[in-house]
Parts: structure tokens; sequence; C-alpha cells
């Protein structure tokens, strides 16, 4: 019986983290592939895990005993009449507002009750266990391990496994064949256990008041919302402050997950006691270094994953400590998911209202330091610590006019480590006390920020769905610059002689210069689509009696390219050029649209790569609104990504040729980068102007399967070198 549940619990805990990513995967292409599509997906599931959990708690608190396992067998077979999962009645997400709600209804819709039918059965079937009369029934908890087991075994398979080696219409499919699956397998173990099914039993006043009372439940939501807030904001802190990298979401999660695995294991891996002493370490380093610009991103990535795991393992070793017995089973994941939901709606719907920045991330570590155990201590090392508190905190006043003084000598440097090292020293003390500690910490953090905030002349930031924009003073070349979190999106000089100039990846010299100045050659008026905006230097290459049209999925964007206090690209270049906001691709297809001589495609440059406007699908609508004779261009620049075959597959899908070029600018100078641009044409006569420069060479094989709306292989494109 005991193989019979522990299988059943890890088949259900796989198709519940297996069915996240496909969905959102399938959601992906409506809006343009943005970060927050992953934030709010967490919260739609937390919110029906919550759901589950509550049915799971009514069902067993509710109903006669005997009728429970006839009345989830029912719940059970109702999602077969919605299988497989496809996203149904989407229509387009709203382009002059936010799209959280419109894709909280579409995931309510298409994807809500298999979700819920598979989120009721974790704490339900644990209930159940606990009624069974096995021996090992007093302590069903451990069968929570198994459940996060299969939780990340799904979690880690879906871009190593299921992705690459099956697309989304087979990946539907067959998660609907395992339901089934899973659904025998849960009629057997209520027929296991009918027998022995026996109603809630009724404790004594005193411990039920002491199991039920606000408190005790206060405190387990306290103790799971903040694991739940920070599992959130690492993630976007090290997607939009450090760097993003495909699949980079995957980790914290999968960290967050082993840490239940840990704190219900039968026997964990690590001690509390030890865990508690590694976190304490963790949060200093990690609090020191929070505002500094490290060299090496790897070390970086370590120490926030670190600090997150030992953080969150620390406060669930809490929550276990205070798991009631098997009677409030279902009541305690109940009040476990309120925690969770609440902390993925502050971080993905009140935080971007409330913060310009990430600010919700340091904010959690604050609040999970202050959830640490009290320790015990000795009266003389308290009194110890009661002197150093203020000694620190007065030290953390002191920081910022001695980085200010001292920060570019080299003697500066000595005296940072110096005040660092005693810094961490003093709040190492404080460990033992978790309030104190806590203020510490902040105190670091809030320094830090201070400190640094001298090196970063940043004029204007804002934050939205897409992501964090940021416009910043690089005084050193005298220009502008737009930011989405770390990725550069557009410069232009102050010099009001230079402001027509386009630059960077888009500087005369380069590939798209060089496409314009050979394009005309020929005669005859040009209509050209761009999609994606950024600062709008692209703009500068219009001429008089063209039109041109961008699409720009940021309604932000738009507003700070056309902001004359930074850039002029718009204002003195587009004269009435239009810009449609939302997806291109969507917008694009809409009737009346093109048909254009040239359609430059300009949205790969952010590390989170809208995939769906690489795909087979999508460039059989580029086909059809180009002119006879028209060309299609990719600009492909990507830190993490190996795009250029993915393009090729692209133009063979609809029967194109093209050329590449890598470029990098010699000598580099201010307002010059490299990159790397694709030129497609429909034949050979098409790419002329170009084939006798040697700067464009012919393209880069196909990748082993073009992508398309059901398939793409990120592992296959991403740079692991």
């Amino acid at each position: 019986m005991l193989h019979l549940f522990t299988a059943t619990i890890f088949l259900n805990a796989l198709l519940l983290f297996w069915v996240q990513p496909l969905f959102v995967r399938m959601v992906l292409p409506m809006l343009g592939g943005a970060p927050a599509v992953w934030n709010t997906a967490i919260v739609f599931f937390q919110t029906g895990l919550l759901a589950g959990y509550a049915y799971a708690h009514f069902i067993n608190a509710r109903l006669p005993a005997r009728a429970q396992w006839p009345v989830h067998m029912l719940v059970m077979l109702l999602p077969l009449a919605v299988l497989p999962v496809a996203v149904v009645g989407a229509g387009t997400p709203p382009v002059d507002a936010n799209p959280i709600g419109w894709m909280i209804v579409l995931m309510t819709v298409s994807v809500g009750l298999p979700f819920f039918a598979v989120a009721t059965n974790g704490a339900l079937l644990q209930r159940w266990f606990a009624c069974s009369g096995h021996a090992e029934a007093k302590n069903p908890y451990f069968l929570y391990s198994a459940s996060n087991l299969g939780s990340m075994i799904a979690l880690i398979g879906y871009p190593f496994a299921f992705e690459p080696l099956m697309g989304l219409t087979r990946q539907s499919t067959l998660w609907a064949g395992v339901y089934v699956g899973l659904v025998v397998l849960i009629g057997v173990c209520g027929w296991r256990v009918r027998g022995g099914l026996v109603p809630v039993a009724v404790a004594a006043p005193a411990e039920t008041a002491a199991l039920t009372s606000r408190k005790t439940k206060a405190q387990w939501v306290l103790l799971a919302f903040v694991p739940s807030s920070l599992l959130l904001g690492v993630t976007t802190h090290i997607s939009t402050e450090v760097a993003v990298a495909p699949l980079l979401w995957v980790v914290p999660l999968a960290l967050y997950l082993l840490t239940f695995v840990t704190v219900f294991a039968r026997r964990p891996w690590i001690s509390q006691p030890r865990a508690v002493g590694v976190q304490a370490v963790l949060a200093i380093l990690l609090a020191l270094t929070f505002n500094l610009r490290i060299g090496s991103i790897g070390l970086v990535f370590a120490l926030h994953l670190a600090a997150f795991f030992f953080t969150a393992l620390v406060c669930h070793f809490e929550l276990v400590k205070r798991k009631p017995p098997v009677r409030d089973l279902t009541s305690f994941y109940l009040w476990l998911a309120v925690g969770g939901a609440l902390g993925g709606v502050f971080n993905a719907l009140a935080a971007p209202l409330l913060f310009d920045s990430v600010a919700e991330y340091p904010i959690a570590i604050i609040l999970a330091c202050a959830l640490r155990p009290i320790l015990s201590e000795s009266g003389r090392l308290a009194a110890v610590k009661d002197v150093a508190f203020p000694a620190v905190l007065a030290a953390m006043l002191l920081a910022p006019f001695i980085f200010s003084d001292f920060r570019i000598t080299e003697v500066a440097g000595w005296v940072l480590v110096l005040v660092m090292t005693y810094a961490a020293a003093a709040v190492f003390a404080m460990r033992a006390r978790p309030v104190r500690f806590a203020l510490a910490i902040a105190a670091l953090l809030t320094v830090g920020g201070v400190a640094s905030g001298g090196g970063t002349d940043t004029r204007e930031i804002h934050r939205t769905f897409f992501g964090i924009h940021k416009v910043v003073r690089d005084s050193a070349n005298d220009m502008f610059q737009l930011y989405n979190g770390m990725t550069l999106h557009g410069t232009q000089f102050l010099d009001p002689a230079r402001r027509r100039e386009p630059t960077d990846y888009y500087y005369p010299g380069g590939p798209l210069g060089q496409f314009f100045d050979g394009l005309r050659r020929g005669a005859g008026k040009k209509r050209v689509a761009v999609i994606g905006l950024g600062a709008g230097a692209t703009a500068c290459y219009r001429r008089p009696g063209e039109d041109w049209v961008f699409f720009e999925i940021d309604g932000q964007v738009e507003a700070l390219a056309r902001d004359t206090r930074f850039f002029h690209f718009m204002d003195l270049c587009a004269g009435k050029t239009p810009v449609v906001l939302g997806d291109g691709r969507l917008r694009m297809g809409e009737a009346g649209v093109g048909p254009f001589d040239v359609i430059i495609l300009d949205a790969f440059g952010s590390d989170a790569v809208p995939a769906h406007l690489l795909t087979t699908e999508a460039m059989a609508l580029y086909r059809t609104r180009l002119a006879p004779g028209g060309h299609i261009l990719f600009h492909l620049s990507n830190r993490h990504m190996r795009l250029e075959p993915v393009a090729a597959g692209m133009l063979q899908s609809v029967g194109m040729t093209g050329l590449a070029q890598t470029h990098i600018p010699a000598p580099p100078r201010p307002g010059t980068r490299a990159s790397l641009w694709v030129v497609g044409a429909e034949n050979a006569t098409g790419l002329a102007p170009f084939t006798a420069d040697n700067r464009w060479r012919q393209l880069t094989a196909a990748g082993s399967r073009p992508w398309s709306d059901d398939y793409w292989n990120f592992l296959e494109a991403i740079k692991w070198k």
C-alpha cells in the first residue's frame, strides 16, 4: 500500500508541474515572450493549488468518510471532457492595458479544470493514507517529499526532455493519457482504503485551540509567503539586474521544491541548526555584494541561488516544526497554499505597481531573516551584541561617505574591505536574535544601495509587464542609453549635431547601413515595417516619400523613444510614421497590413527571446506581407542564443534564400557595436546588391528541425560556451 500511494502522489505531482510549463508555452506567442508571463502563470497555478487544497480540506472535514471516495472520483473524471489541454477562446490580449487579467481568465477557461483536479490530490491522498491503518500512517508527511520530487523531475525534465523531443500537440495528448492512468491509480487507492476511512477524530479542547488558533495559522501563512515571494524575487532579480539566460527560471523553482523534499523527508540530508548557520553567512555575503558589480556572472548566480536555497530551507524547517497532527493535515496544507498564493500575488501583481525596481526581493530577504529561529546564547554574549548593534549601524551610516571620498583610489579598496569585514563580523554576531539580524541585513542592503548609486546616472526608470526600462546617461561617451533590464536597446549622442546619427547595432557602417545603401541603388518608393522600436534609431534610415511603420509590444518603450529629453530619433527622423502597439506578429497578421518592400525583425536582442517570431508559421505570414522582390532582415545579436540557424530554417521553409554578416566595428568607438544580421530575399537576384560584398557570407546551415508554433528547441540554440 505504501508503494501504491507513493507512486500515485509522485505521478500526480509530475502531472501538476508538467502542465504548468506546457500551457505557458502555449500562451507565450500571444504575449511576446515577456518574462512576466511566467510570474503571472505562477500566481494562477498557486491560486489553483489553493483551490485544490481548499477542496481537500472541505471534503475531509464535511463529507462522511465513505462518501469521499466516490465524490472525488467524480471530480477526477470531469476533466476528461476537456482534455487534451489546449488554448480555448483566446482572442488577442489588450494592447492598451496590462494583460495580466486577460491571461488569468484565459488560463482559467483553458486549463483551470484539469489543473484543479490534479491539485486536489496531494493533501487528500496523504489524509487517506493516514486513515489506512498502515504502520507509517501516523506520520504521512513524508509523502510530501515524494510529491515534490515528482514536481522537480517534471520541472527539470520539461526543457531537457519534453520540449526538445515533442511538440505541444503530442505533449498535450501524452499528458491526457497519463492523467487517465492517474485517475485509475487514485481509484485503486480509494478502493484499498475505503473500509478504513474514518470520520475526523475530535481532539481535546486544549489541543484544538493550540492547533487552530489564529496565531498558528498566521505563522503557517507567513512561513509559506516569504519563500514564495523570495522565489519570484530572485528569479526576477537575476533576470533583470544580472543577466537573462534561457531556462533560468527552472533553477530557482527546482531549488524551492528541493527545500520541501528536504524538510519533509524522514531523515533530512542537513540538520536545521547547520542550515541556519549556513544561511546566516550567505545572507551577509549577499547583502554586502547585492549592489556591487562583480565580474563573474557565474559567481553572482551561485551566491544568489545558494542564499535563496538556504533561506527558503530555514523558513520551511520552521514551517515543519509547526506542522499539526494528522487530524489537521488538510488544514495545514490549505494555509500553506494561502501563503504561497499571497507571495505570488504580492510579487506578480502588487510589486510592479508599488516599485520601479525589483524591491520585493530584498524585502523578502529581510523578512526571511526575521523568521530565523531564536538561538540560545549566554548573557555576556548578548551584552556584547547589544553594544555591537549600534556600532554596526554607525558604521553603515558612515560607509557612504567613505565610499564617496575614496572609492576611486587604491586606498579606497582597502578601506572598503575593512568596512565590509567589520560590518560582516558585527552582523554575524547578531545571528542568534532574528529581528536584530534582519535589521542589520537591511542596513547592509540600504547602505550598499546608497554607496553604489553614484556609479550609474539613471535619469528615468519604469516598470511594466514587459520589463524594467531605464534611461541612463553615459557621461564618458556623452550619450543617453535605453536599457530593458541589463539589455541595451539603444543609445543617442547628446551632441545636437549627431542626433540624426543611428548608433550601436544600427550605425551607418554596420550591416543595416550597408543594406539600405545597396537597396537604394534601385528606384521606387519603399514601404518598410519594423518589429521592435527600441530608442528609434532605425527610423533615421527613412527617406522622404517612404512609408514606414513600427510594431512595438510595450507602450512605455514608445513613450521613452518619443521623450525628447533623452532621444530624438523619432522626433527628427520618423515624421508621421505610426507606431502600432501590440505583438508584432499578431498585429502584422491583421487585415489590411502590407505589403512591404522591407520587413525588419529587431526583437531578438533581449535575452528573453520571443520565439514565436521565429517559427515557420510566422515566416509564412511575413512572406505574405512582402511585396514582390521584397527583403526581410533579422537582427540576431544575442548573448546567449545562436539564432542564425533558426533564421536559415525559416527562410528555407518558404523557399527564400539569405546571407548573413557578423559585424565587428574596426576600430571600435563610441556609438558602434558588434552585431549579427541576416538578409533574406526571394532568390539570388534579390541578394545581388550584397553578394559581391565579402562582408556578407552564406547562411549557417539550418538547425536539425525548423521551429514551429508547435515545436521549438532552445537547448539546440543555446551558446553553451
